[in-house]
């Protein structure tokens, strides 16, 4: 999701870099968020339960983004990559 790359640009080490992380995603395609994903963040966050991490907003709209459109999320993020979280939804951890 574009906010979750950006604010990874945000809150990095290095110097702030914001029209550097939009060029880099300048090859995706940008997907709307309507009422069906906010619908799908929260029955998302409802199936990891208390075993799981507590998604933020951005998280679980990540997930249903991933869900809706039938797509592997790959993230760094520990709530993505949490086991509970791989139950619910198809998540590849990358790290570099």
């Amino acid at each position: 999701m574009f906010t979750e790359y950006l604010l990874g640009s945000v809150h990095s080490d290095e110097p702030t870099d914001i029209e550097g992380a939009r060029s880099e995603l300048a090859w995706t395609q940008v997907v709307e968020i309507d009422e069906a994903t906010a619908v799908t963040a929260a029955e998302v966050a409802d199936e990891i339960g208390p075993e799981g991490p507590y998604l933020t907003a951005v998280d679980a709209l990540v997930a249903a983004l991933g869900r809706n459109l039938n797509a592997i999320v790959v993230a760094g993020d520990r709530d993505l990559t949490h086991e509970e979280t791989k139950k619910a939804v198809d998540v590849e951890e990358y790290r570099d």
